[in-house]
């Protein structure tokens, strides 16, 4: 499991918009475009 955590409501939302509409990749480099503008930012995993 990823956990991304932002406070910016519209990277949520984009990131969670898109998850179901473009494949892996696609998401990927999306949300990568999408930190980079945010800034400040976290990734965290968290091992089941």
């Amino acid at each position: 499991m990823v956990l991304i955590q932002t406070d910016s409501l519209k990277a949520a939302i984009a990131i969670q918009e898109g998850a179901s509409r473009i494949s892996n990749s696609t998401l990927l480099r999306r949300i990568e475009q999408i930190l980079t503008k945010v800034k400040q930012w976290k990734i965290q995993h968290i091992p089941w």
